[in-house]
């Protein structure tokens, strides 16, 4: 999840689609832990 978030900070979409097409689960996902600048976010 850490790397999802890393791309979209970076505006790497291509990343960001990599990434979701291997773990589709993660498009619903919320970061939890550390760093507290990713607490809250969700995508939908």
């Amino acid at each position: 999840m850490k790397k999802l978030f890393t791309a979209i900070r970076a505006s790497d979409l291509e990343m960001v689609r990599q990434i979701v097409e291997k773990k589709q689960e993660l498009v619903n996902c919320v970061a939890k832990k550390p760093p507290k600048k990713d607490d809250g976010q969700s995508f939908g």
